[in-house]
């Protein structure tokens, strides 16, 4: 003896003891994902609110609007950035669609027409010298345009007003629009806390166009009265100031459903967007014409297009004639023996199906 003391058994016990241990920790810490930062600076996941301005060209006219939206959005890779997609709601308001003290033109609508065919004579009505339908509507220079009318009568108790013409005079309009947009983004790139960040974006939504104004009517009748073996027709013009337009049978709010697809770019808190959307309505069948439905007042479309800028509307009007535009009372299920009882108002001018829209928002959470 030396007086060295060994402990080989003693030390293998504690290497092979401890080894097992070790690697049990590194095993447990690759399973085990590491806590997520807690979530700080403008890129926090979960809910998003934002607000800015946009501009909208559509109906042939360009206008401004505000807009806030609330989003949800996954989290990133890190726990704390913001993730590739999020599903929101966007409010937006239009204070400025449109302002006109005197429109320059009258809006007709052909109310009553009851004459009908017999045989080879088939019923006629021209108004400044164009065929008109029952429940037609157009445009006209005058008040009470010159009518013309042929055709078979009907002597049925009902068929008392052989023609009825109104037209309307509409003075101190206002026209503001609020709408609704439910976007769905996908966010490209990774989630970084600095440079642009670009997604691309759907959705639908719904725009409300509200229209006040004052209604001037102007009517002009023929009216037939039976009396035995005699005939009478009686003409009669009536003038009446703010009424109820098309007897109240529309509202005064038009209703507008989108479909959208857009992009754009997230700079840090600030968000600029381009979307082109696409205005979703049904088509009506009448006597071979085909019209947009227009769920509203179809007395509010030619207004907002402005439509005696047009150069051909100018022109027409200027040299006494009348532009129609829609009709009234259209069957839902077109054409057929067995027409629906459901009708809708419809045009086939004055129906722009695109709008484009520019914006930049800020984002406040």
């Amino acid at each position: 003896m030396n007086g060295h003391v060994r402990f080989p058994s003693l030390v293998g016990a504690v290497v092979i003891f401890t080894l097992p241990i070790q690697l049990a920790a590194q095993m447990s810490g690759r399973d085990t994902p590491v806590r997520a930062a807690t979530p700080e600076g403008p890129f926090r996941s979960g809910m998003e609110i934002t607000a800015g301005a946009q501009g909208m060209h559509g109906q042939y006219r360009t206008s401004g609007a505000a807009h806030v939206e609330f989003a949800l959005r996954g989290a990133g890779r890190t726990g704390n950035r913001q993730g590739p997609f999020s599903i929101g709601i966007m409010a937006s308001y239009h204070p400025m669609m449109g302002r006109w003290e005197q429109v320059p033109m009258y809006i007709g609508h052909v109310r009553d027409f009851n004459l009908f065919a017999s045989g080879s004579l088939q019923p006629v009505l021209l108004v400044a010298g164009t065929p008109l339908r029952d429940k037609e509507l157009f445009l006209s220079p005058f008040a009470l345009p010159e009518a013309q009318l042929g055709g078979q009568l009907s002597f049925s108790p009902g068929a008392a007003d052989v023609l009825v013409l109104d037209s309307y005079e509409i003075r101190d309009v206002r026209m503001d629009m609020w709408g609704l947009m439910l976007p769905v983004r996908w966010h490209f790139g990774v989630d970084k806390a600095q440079g642009a960040r670009f997604f691309a974006e759907a959705g639908l939504g719904v725009d409300v166009l509200r229209m006040q104004a004052t209604y001037d009517l102007f009517r002009a009748s023929l009216t037939m009265d039976i009396q035995p073996q005699v005939i009478y027709f009686t003409r009669s013009y009536v003038q009446e100031n703010d009424v109820v337009p098309l007897d109240g049978e529309l509202a005064n709010s038009v209703v507008f459903t989108r479909a959208m697809m857009g992009g754009g770019v997230d700079l840090g808190r600030f968000r600029v967007f381009l979307r082109v959307q696409r205005t979703v309505s049904g088509s009506l069948e009448q006597d071979g014409e085909t019209f947009r439905r227009v769920r509203g007042n179809v007395l509010a479309l030619p207004l907002i297009a402005e439509a005696w800028s047009d150069p051909e509307v100018a022109a027409t009007l200027t040299a006494g004639g009348i532009v129609p535009y829609g009709r009234t009372d259209i069957p839902l299920d077109g054409d057929g023996p067995a027409q629906s009882s459901e009708r809708a108002p419809g045009v086939d001018r004055f129906w722009d199906r695109t709008q484009a829209v520019l914006g930049i928002s800020f984002q406040l959470r």
